[in-house]
């Protein structure tokens, strides 16, 4: 019932028609009106709070910090927090689950801070919590709050689990809340970068942040105006010295900073997700050239091409690789597939099954940089891979270093046992070269045998190229 309506009479009669009507009508009338007056509120309601958690969202953050810069408080903290890797809650546990976790975090925050300070939500996994009357130490010990809350143990679909936060805080007296936000979240931003716990902002901080913005939208427009090329690096079989393949490196030149280092721009595509876009890139780029040179003579028996897990999260990407080796008419084994080995950990069971349909395929593998991350030797053993690189780092090390050169010939041994070709990455002497031969490491890979070429000079390359192993002989 949404209410009564009455007639008063000043004596007992009984209601004859009109009144009937009139009641009705109003009645009528009058529902709408309170029918009205709910959806306003509804709609007031879905401007200012997030339909998920029931916090403040960001309009309503913009109303009440410039309620407060309007006034004349004295300190002001902004504190900008960032759920660390929570994509993986989603695609492992489920949208749904990641949700009630979203709750979770949500009700715990309100219900440690909700009574003294103002808490929103800005984004997927991203609050917002504003402190009023805060000082510089005060600020510090909840920025500690925050990040035991967030790091409690959370469960959601059968699972128990730690989250951690990323928190920038911005602490000032007066300005306005574009800076306020946009400097907390700059100082968010550098937490993740370092892998810290938080960190208030200050002006060198938002310039190298402000570089690394304009880096990103250089390196986007770069992907669509051909800024990027591909360098080839030679891949020789340890038994015979002969080529094995070679491997495609993406390089960037940009027409006003002029070369930008892999270091530098793949950890920023990583972040930015166009590292999708670069993957994809390469691929047909590979294809295309591949296409180029077996017209023209020039035989390259396969292709190494680097993705990322933010590829295998398409569930069109097996399509998307068929579709190329139909259009170049290319064989599905002239093409290698690599992948890191702390993002191979990282693929959950749909993204294995496209693994799985590309090495259907006839395409290979490669998990990349071995021993960097954390999976052990048995995980070579359920992994669809076909190949394994052991990274650079071990293949330094391990002529001087008795544990390095134990581990080193612990993956070749263990890599022939599956079947898998184990490439060495880094090769820069004849030493190693012998060593690695020695052991029995089927494929290396570096600068002994040549830099990474461009596509026009690789057909001269391989015409010129002699084997070490004919050099020594001859």
């Amino acid at each position: 019932m949404a209410g009564t309506f009455a007639f008063y009479f000043r004596t007992q009669n009984e209601p004859d028609t009109f009144l009937v009507r009139i009641a009705d009508a109003s009645v009528h009338l009058c529902a709408l009106a309170i029918e009205r007056e709910e959806g306003r509120q509804q709609i007031d309601r879905l401007v200012r709070f997030d339909a998920l958690t029931g916090l403040p969202n960001r309009q309503y953050l913009y109303h009440h910090l410039d309620k407060l810069l309007s006034g004349n408080e004295p300190e002001l903290a902004v504190f900008f927090l960032d759920i660390n890797r929570f994509r993986k809650v989603n695609e492992s546990l489920g949208y749904s689950a990641g949700d009630q976790v979203i709750i979770t975090l949500a009700n715990r925050l309100q219900e440690r801070f909700g009574p003294h300070h103002f808490i929103s939500r800005v984004g997927g996994a991203q609050f917002v919590v504003v402190a009023s009357a805060c000082r510089v130490d005060e600020a510090s010990h909840l920025a500690e709050l925050m990040q035991h809350i967030v790091g409690a143990e959370m469960s959601a679909a059968g699972q128990t689990f730690e989250l951690k936060a990323c928190i920038g805080i911005s602490h000032s007296i007066g300005g306005d809340r574009e800076t306020l936000l946009a400097h907390a979240e700059s100082a968010m931003e550098r937490v993740r970068e370092s892998g810290g716990s938080y960190q208030f902002f200050n002006p060198e901080l938002n310039q190298a942040v402000m570089q690394r913005l304009k880096l990103g939208m250089a390196l986007r427009n770069a992907i669509t105006e051909g800024h990027l090329r591909l360098e080839y690096q030679p891949q020789i079989r340890a038994a015979d010295g002969q080529v094995y393949g070679f491997e495609a490196l993406t390089r960037w030149h940009d027409p006003h900073a002029g070369d930008i280092s892999p270091g530098t721009f793949i950890p920023l595509a990583e972040e930015t997700g166009e590292i999708e876009h670069i993957g994809l890139w390469a691929l047909r780029e590979v294809c295309r050239q591949l296409f180029e040179w077996r017209k023209k003579g020039t035989n390259v028996s396969a292709v190494s091409v680097n993705l990322s897990a933010h590829n295998f999260r398409k569930p069109d990407l097996p399509r998307y690789i068929a579709d190329l080796l139909n259009e170049y008419q290319l064989p599905g084994n002239i093409l290698t597939i690599e992948i890191t080995e702390s993002a191979m950990m990282e693929l959950t069971d749909e993204m294995l099954a496209r693994v799985r349909e590309i090495r259907a395929m006839g395409a290979g593998v490669s998990m990349d940089d071995f021993g960097t991350g954390f999976s052990s030797l048995a995980s070579l053993a359920y992994l669809p891979v076909t190949e394994v690189k052991i990274d650079k780092s071990f293949i330094d090390r391990f002529a001087r270093d008795r544990r390095v050169n134990a581990l080193v010939e612990a993956v070749v041994s263990i890599g022939h046992n599956l079947d898998l070709t184990v490439v060495a990455e880094g090769v820069e002497n004849t030493h190693q070269h012998q060593q690695l031969r020695k052991m029995g490491c089927s494929v290396l890979q570096g600068f002994l045998f040549s830099r990474p070429l461009s596509a026009n000079t690789l057909p001269v390359w391989l015409e010129a190229y002699r084997s070490p192993l004919q050099d020594a002989q001859s």
